[in-house]
């Protein structure tokens, strides 16, 4: 199997609403074996060789899975061939201001015909109107996400570089009526009990999301699932002992078709209460086998049924599936629990990234701009390479058009702008930069005519958002604007290094006051924000930070950025306390990843008990969440000491900061010319013996 195909359409977009794409190919020799499966927005009529084979009529459960054309000829004879489809679609995919960078995927078709030797996928080599069509977006990218019926080598997703790796250990928490073996794959057997007719679901809607298409359906069967009795059913319960983004592989090794309906969750709780886990089943034939699109999860359920008191015998196998990166960055040391932080935010970070930098591998797996530009500082110090990153600062800062914020948020659109400089400094990417020009100046341009020019205030307020936990209007307002001080300087250190960009940035400075940050508000953002932009004075600053202490609410958002002051203070140990205290909680209740948001104090089903204040709770949230992943920069810079000072690392600042309890430390961090390697040893005297093996085209300072 070749290229994977991906969405196609005419070049004008959303004006033609009705066109005809076709290809031509010719074959040297007769072809057996052969279909044709589409998914599309429309209503399609194909055609081979001028005669119609057959009509899909419009639908939203096309736009969801691989159809396959039913009357499609089984056999091409040798020589030239023309495959037509005439489209009209008179409801296009949905859109709304948080999905406005996807303004431009609304209408598309994605499709590939197979056969012996034969593979055609959509791409730009189809025709339309006498000219090629134009690339809509990938296999698997929004709005559209994974189809159903996909051939499992699909898992390599549209940039194709999804890798898979087999999960080689689970753990079997409870079986009924069957069992059961584990040796790389898990084999089941038994009899069979009572059987049921599947519940018939159908789309009636389209979404402008993957999530939120699967989390409806999903709840939809689980209401169905819960009017059935199961206590006669063969079942098992699994943990695959970590998260993962994961998919399982079913053969079928029986005598007569099975329906295997299945469960999945981030936990346990999730999985026993949520009206809305993971809901779906698969139906195998004997000597066939099946698989699920990849999920976030690390707890499943299986149910096991077919004709009544006959054997079955099935094996599962599971697979993780991720992009292909090389990790560099690496840290160990003599505080188990510090080692466990990083290890857990690296593999947290690592699984997020698929086809986009996503928030979570259950929910959204979407590229937000906060979230992306809080795990990108992870990035920057673990990977050998950047390109799922950059795809997603491209998709929102491409996607999203003048008049419009990034995600519909105005914070989100600076701290894309924030994203971009880090980006540049951490990789001295000039290339790329340039390549992003007319998307930063369309932006900036967008930025700057919501300002007044005389005050450096916007000049409307809008919806609140800097972090879930709530906050005042005018909490909110204040710190905003000191974000905006922020990106200011940060575009303007990006453009001094790359004058191509045009004229530094020239928005009037706010008059923000330091006692407006220093409130006693519940949102611990809004003194971060006056800390960070240094509206807040050094002398206040350290006040605060030595009295405050870490308490509900507090999201890992905040919980860095609190981290981050105390160490540019030399506040080591307040610094340690607030991972110790968020990130310690998550790993005390036996998480393999990190969470979206962190109730830190609570009941005994912690993920009920999880909220983002403000929006989602309960099982909803996400205990895979890459925003969490921050504690790799904190550690890298503060414990191995590494701060780059000038773009790609050129000049780095070595200043490694002591923790009481640690003696010994290593590690070693990614740079464009390749990686920086540290050693720290504390003496019997309390000073620090260091080493550093650095590239020639890094100067230490």
């Amino acid at each position: 199997m070749g290229k994977i195909p991906s969405w196609v359409w005419h070049e004008d977009g959303m004006k033609q609403k009705e066109i005809i794409i076709k290809k031509t190919f010719h074959l040297l020799n007769k072809v057996g074996n052969v279909s044709f499966k589409m998914a599309l927005t429309g209503t399609a009529s194909v055609f081979l060789d001028g005669i119609l084979i057959e009509t899909l009529k419009e639908h939203p459960r096309l736009v969801t899975r691989f159809e396959e054309i039913t009357n499609f000829p089984n056999h091409l004879k040798a020589g030239q061939h023309e495959l037509k489809i005439e489209i009209k679609c008179e409801t296009p995919m949905p859109v709304a201001p948080i999905s406005i960078h996807l303004s431009n995927r609304l209408l598309g078709m994605i499709g590939y015909l197979e056969g012996d030797d034969l593979w055609i996928p959509t791409d730009t080599t189809w025709m339309t109107e006498n000219r090629q069509v134009t690339e809509i977006c990938v296999y698997g990218e929004e709005p559209f996400g994974d189809l159903e019926n996909s051939p499992p080598s699909f898992i390599r997703g549209g940039f194709e570089d999804i890798v898979t790796k087999s999960i080689k250990e689970i753990t079997i928490l409870k079986e009924n009526l069957l069992e059961s073996k584990w040796q790389d794959q898990l084999e089941i057997y038994g009899d069979l009990g009572e059987t049921f007719p599947l519940s018939e679901f159908e789309e009636k809607d389209r979404f402008i999301f993957y999530h939120v298409r699967k989390q409806t359906e999903w709840r939809e069967k689980r209401k169905w699932q819960r009017s059935l009795d199961l206590r006669g059913i063969p079942s098992i319960r699994i943990d695959l002992q970590k998260e993962y983004n994961a998919r399982f592989i079913v053969k079928n090794k029986g005598a007569i078709p099975l329906t295997i309906l299945w469960n999945g969750s981030e936990s346990i709780d999730e999985l026993e209460h949520y009206d809305g886990c993971m809901t779906d089943w698969l139906e195998i034939e004997p000597n066939c086998q099946a698989s699920i699109l990849p999920q976030g999860m690390r707890y499943l359920d299986f149910f096991i049924y077919g004709q009544p008191n006959c054997k079955f015998h099935a094996e599962i196998g599971f697979e993780e599936a991720y992009a292909e990166l090389e990790q560099v960055g690496r840290f160990t040391s003599d505080l188990p629990l510090l080692n466990n932080i990083y290890d857990v935010a690296v593999h947290t970070n690592r699984i997020c990234h698929q086809l986009g930098l996503w928030d979570g591998i259950k929910r959204d797996r979407l590229n937000w701009v906060y979230d992306y530009y809080m795990a990108a500082k992870a990035d920057y110090v673990l990977w050998d390479d950047f390109k799922v990153l950059k795809r997603s600062i491209v998709e929102l800062g491409h996607g999203t058009p003048y008049g419009y914020w990034m995600n519909s948020i105005p914070s989100y659109t600076l701290w894309w702008f924030n994203n971009v400089w880090e980006y540049y400094l951490h990789t001295e990417d000039k290339e790329f930069i340039l390549a992003m020009k007319e998307d930063i100046q369309k932006h900036l341009q967008w930025v700057t005519d919501n300002i007044e020019s005389d005050t450096g205030f916007f000049k409307e307020k809008h919806a609140p958002f800097l972090e879930w936990v709530p906050m005042e209007e005018e909490e909110y307002w204040n710190a905003f604007h000191a974000l905006l001080m922020i990106t200011k300087k940060n575009l303007n250190q990006l453009i001094a290094y790359v004058p191509e960009l045009g004229s530094p940035v020239k928005w009037q400075e706010p008059n923000l006051k330091e006692e407006d940050f220093l409130v006693n508000s519940q949102a611990l953002i809004i003194p971060l924000m006056g800390i960070l932009s240094g509206v807040v004075s050094d002398t206040k600053a350290i006040e605060f930070l030595k009295t405050y202490k870490p308490t509900n609410p507090i999201s890992p958002l905040s919980a860095f950025w609190l981290a981050e002051c105390c160490s540019k203070f030399g506040l080591q140990e307040h610094a340690w306390n607030v991972l110790q205290i968020v990130w310690g909680y998550m790993l005390e209740k036996d998480s393999t990843t990190f969470w979206e948001s962190s109730i830190l104090t609570g009941k005994r089903d912690f993920h009920h008990n999880q909220t983002t204040y403000t929006a989602y709770d309960s099982y909803r949230m996400s205990l895979c969440h890459s925003w969490s992943s921050t504690p790799v920069q904190w550690i890298s810079r503060y414990i191995l000491g590494i701060k780059p000072m000038k773009p790609g690392f050129r000049e780095v600042v070595f200043k490694p900061l002591p923790l009481a309890e640690l003696r010994y430390c290593s590690g070693s961090i990614s740079t464009p010319f390749g990686a920086i390697y540290v050693q720290v040893n504390k003496e019997k005297n309390g000073e620090l013996a260091t080493k550093v093996i650095a590239p020639p085209e890094v100067r230490i300072i």
